[in-house]
């Protein structure tokens, strides 16, 4: 927790916007759905992106330049390889392979992030992460059946931060390249701006000596 505010007061992280979240007095997939898709759970796994969340402070995929660019195209290769790999075995499959995925649960009450649904919802359903690869954090989110919701993409590992390797990482989140456009283009607009009257205090200073 220390390591957190340090880092957060260090970086000066913007509040992270409002976003909608399931209720948490009900359940964001239906009883009835649940049971349907256990019938599923020796099958192979297949991924959700419904309950995926960028916004959140911890994870969303921001590092590097000026803390607002994305992770880097090395990662997201290596994020599209586990998807791959982890398609083509079942839930039970994820669980024993633990050298590889090192796949398990998570102790809610001792980490300081929440996936944001009800606890009766949590409950009824198996909250599930796994290791991308060495060094590349991890994939969060929980199991249905045969289906991996994700929640939240982990590259820093700031679910469960390591002080030896500087704690938690905060960054503002990446830009898209439309907004890098945009944010590119009022540069430009600034500099041009600032050119144009120093040209014009050039041009006063001339006119002066020339009179």
């Amino acid at each position: 927790m220390n390591q957190t505010k340090a880092n957060k007061k260090r970086f000066n992280i913007p509040k992270p916007k409002e976003i909608e979240n399931p209720s948490k007095n009900k359940l964001p997939i239906s009883k009835d759905e649940i049971e349907n898709a256990r019938i599923r759970a020796k099958e192979r796994l297949q991924f959700s992106f419904r309950f995926l969340n960028i916004d959140n402070e911890a994870f969303n995929l921001g590092s590097m330049e000026k803390r607002r660019a994305s992770i880097c195209g090395e990662w997201f290769i290596e994020l599209l390889k586990s998807f791959k790999s982890v398609s083509d075995i079942n839930r039970d499959s994820l669980i024993s392979q633990r050298q590889h995925y090192d796949a398990h649960g998570h102790d809610w009450k001792n980490l300081d992030y929440k996936f944001e649904f009800s606890e009766d919802f949590l409950e009824q359903v198996e909250c599930m992460q796994y290791r991308i690869s060495s060094s590349n954090g991890r994939v969060h989110g929980f199991i249905i059946g045969n289906t991996f919701y994700i929640v939240w993409l982990d590259p820093h590992h700031n679910l469960y931060p390591d002080d030896r390797y500087g704690g938690r990482k905060f960054y503002m989140r990446p830009l898209s390249c439309h907004d890098r456009l945009q944010e590119k283009m009022v540069e430009l607009l600034k500099e041009n701006n600032k050119l144009k009257k120093e040209n014009e205090e050039i041009m006063d200073m001339l006119n002066e000596y020339t009179q």
